[in-house]
C-alpha cells in the first residue's frame, strides 16, 4: 500500500476535528494540479448529495463520482467483482447484513487503521465499530449510521378501532411482544378495513435483532433451535391471528399501503420516518412513534470501505472519514433520519429535542437514542443476508397458507446448509 506520511497525518487531524461537533472538518489538500476522481458504489439513501458536495468544496483536489444500484444488486455486484478480479470503485458502501460476507476477504480492502482510523474507534458504538473489523484487527470499514428502531402507528386508525392513540398510553400497551399481539387482536376485532401490521418482516426481524444469538453463537455453532425458532413461532402466531397484510416490504402493494390505510403499524427504523413522509405525505400528523417491544432494537446501518485495488487510497480514506464524522452524521440525520452511530451525538439537542412535524410534533429523538444503547452484539457469519431472505420467504409461504411446521423443517435444513457452507 502506498503511504504518504503528511497525508496520513491529515487523516488523523480530520479524526480530531470531527470528534464531537457539527462544524465542518478542515480540508486536507493534496498536491496534484488536477482533481482526482473517486468512484463510489452505493445504494440510495446511504450518501447525501449535499454532503458529498460539501466534501468536494472542502477538498478541491478530489471529485466524487457516485454510482447507485438497488440494494441487493449493489452487494452482489461487489461480490462478483471481488471474486473475478474485476473493476472495483475507490470507495464502497456495505450494509451490515452483507458485511460478514466481506470481512473474511479483508486483505482485498485497505486497512483504514493505516490511515489512523484506530484512533477514533471509541467515538462509535462499540458493537457497530466491531462489525467492520476482522479477527486480526484490520479495519475494513467505518460505520455510517445505525438503524435505531421504534414502532410507528397510525393514530387515526387506532382511534377508529376504539384503541388509545396517545403515545404515552400506547407505549404502555405494547410494552412486551405478547402485549403487541393482544393489541393487534383488539384492533382486528374492531372490524376495521386495515390490517394491524404492515408485514411479517416487521415482527420477525425486530424481535430477532433482540436475541443474544440469531443464527449462530459466539463459536459459530448454529442456534436455530433456540432464539430463531422462538421468533419464528411468534411470527407464525401473528399470521394465525390474521394480523399481517401479506405484503412483501418495499413491494408496490406495500408502498401503496402507507397511503391507502392497508395497515396501522410498522417497525420503523429512524430512516423509515423519511421514507413514510416521502411516499405518503397525505398522512402527515396521522402517525406517532413508541418504543419497540423490548425497547432495544436495530434495523440497518452500513460501513464505508476502500477496496485495495484503487489508486487513491489516501483520498478515499479522507472521504470515508468525512462521511462518517460526527458533523456529517448529524447533518444526515437532519436530512433523512439516518441515525448516527456516534454516541456523543445522542445528547445533542438536534437529536434529543427533535419534534417531528410529520409525526404530529412528537419528540422522536429520545426514543431512538434509547433503542440503540444496549443492542446485543450478535455474532454474524457469511451468508447472513441469505439466511434473512430464506426465513423471510419461508414466512411468506406460511402467510399464503403453507403448513408452518413443514415449512420450518424445510427452511431449517436449508439454513444449516448455508451456515455449514459459510455463505458459499
Amino acid at each position: 500500500m502506498r503511504r504518504i506520511t503528511g497525508l496520513v497525518l491529515g487523516f488523523a487531524l480530520l479524526a480530531a476535528a470531527c470528534s464531537g461537533d457539527s462544524s465542518e472538518p478542515p480540508s486536507v489538500i493534496g498536491f496534484s494540479e488536477e482533481p482526482v476522481v473517486l468512484s463510489v458504489w452505493a445504494w440510495d439513501g446511504v450518501l447525501s448529495p449535499s454532503l458529498v458536495a460539501d466534501f468536494e468544496r472542502q477538498n478541491p483536489d478530489v471529485r466524487v463520482d457516485i454510482r447507485t444500484s438497488s440494494f441487493d444488486q449493489h452487494h452482489l455486484g461487489l461480490e462478483s467483482a471481488l471474486d473475478a478480479g474485476g473493476t472495483l470503485p475507490d470507495v464502497v458502501a456495505i450494509e451490515r447484513t452483507y458485511l460478514p460476507d466481506f470481512v473474511p476477504s479483508a486483505d482485498q480492502f485497505v486497512d483504514l487503521g493505516d490511515f489512523g482510523a484506530g484512533d477514533i474507534a471509541d467515538e462509535y458504538l462499540e458493537w457497530r465499530w466491531d462489525e467492520g473489523v476482522d479477527s486480526d484487527g484490520r479495519i475494513i470499514g467505518l460505520p455510517t449510521d445505525v438503524g435505531g428502531l421504534a414502532l410507528a402507528y397510525r393514530t387515526d386508525l387506532f382511534a377508529e378501532a376504539g384503541l388509545p392513540s396517545d403515545p404515552e398510553v400506547v407505549a404502555q400497551l405494547v410494552g412486551s411482544w405478547d402485549d403487541l399481539l393482544e393489541v393487534g387482536d383488539a384492533f382486528t376485532e374492531a372490524g376495521t378495513q386495515s390490517r394491524f401490521i404492515d408485514s411479517i418482516n416487521s415482527l420477525y426481524f425486530s424481535r430477532l435483532g433482540q436475541e443474544t444469538h440469531a443464527y449462530v453463537d459466539d463459536a459459530g455453532q448454529q442456534t436455530l433451535d433456540d432464539g430463531v425458532q422462538q421468533v419464528w413461532d411468534y411470527a407464525v402466531e401473528a399470521i394465525d391471528r390474521d394480523l399481517t397484510t401479506g405484503y412483501a416490504q418495499f413491494s408496490p402493494e406495500w408502498n401503496a399501503g402507507f397511503g391507502d390505510d392497508s395497515f396501522a403499524a410498522i417497525a420503523a427504523p429512524s430512516w423509515m420516518r423519511g421514507y413514510i413522509e416521502n411516499i405518503a405525505p397525505e398522512t402527515a400528523s396521522s402517525w406517532a412513534i413508541v418504543a419497540v417491544p423490548g425497547v432495544d432494537g436495530n434495523w440497518g446501518g452500513s460501513q464505508l470501505s476502500v477496496p485495495a485495488t484503487g489508486e487513491y487510497h489516501e483520498q478515499a480514506a479522507r472521504f470515508v472519514r468525512f462521511m462518517t464524522s460526527s458533523g456529517t452524521q448529524l447533518e444526515l440525520f437532519r436530512e433523512s433520519g439516518n441515525f448516527p452511530s456516534i454516541p456523543e451525538l445522542y445528547s445533542r439537542p438536534e437529536i434529543v429535542e427533535l419534534d417531528d412535524p410529520f409525526f404530529g410534533g412528537q419528540n422522536v429523538g429520545r426514543i431512538y437514542v434509547d433503542s440503540v444503547q444496549d443492542v446485543p452484539s450478535q455474532p454474524k457469519i457469511p451468508g447472513q443476508r441469505d439466511l434473512d431472505r430464506l426465513f423471510s420467504d419461508a414466512l411468506s409461504e406460511v402467510e399464503l397458507g403453507a403448513d408452518a411446521d413443514s415449512v420450518w423443517e424445510t427452511t431449517r435444513v436449508q439454513a444449516l446448509e448455508i451456515i455449514e457452507a459459510g455463505g458459499n
